[in-house]
């Protein structure tokens, strides 16, 4: 989960301070952006994945995600 303050191009109500005290209280990440100025939307978004792909285990211990361009075609015996 992460806090965003939208359209900081323009008048807000909500005061970047006020944003930043609500995210400390929660521990999440806070982002102010502005999708027409383009304000940190990328950096936003990538927090995001970043903190989906840090959180999420592989159902296979045994397989890690780095494995999946070295990964062999199992035998023509193999009953999968």
């Amino acid at each position: 989960m992460i806090l965003i303050g939208n359209k900081i191009d323009l008048t807000r109500e909500v005061k970047t301070e006020e944003g930043q005290a609500i995210a400390n209280k929660y521990k999440i990440p806070f982002f102010e952006t502005s999708a027409k100025e383009n304000i940190n939307i990328r950096e936003c978004v990538m927090s995001l994945v970043n903190i989906v792909v840090e959180t999420q285990k592989p159902r296979d211990e045994g397989i890690k995600l780095d494995d999946r361009n070295n990964s062999q075609t199992p035998s023509s015996g193999c009953s999968c």
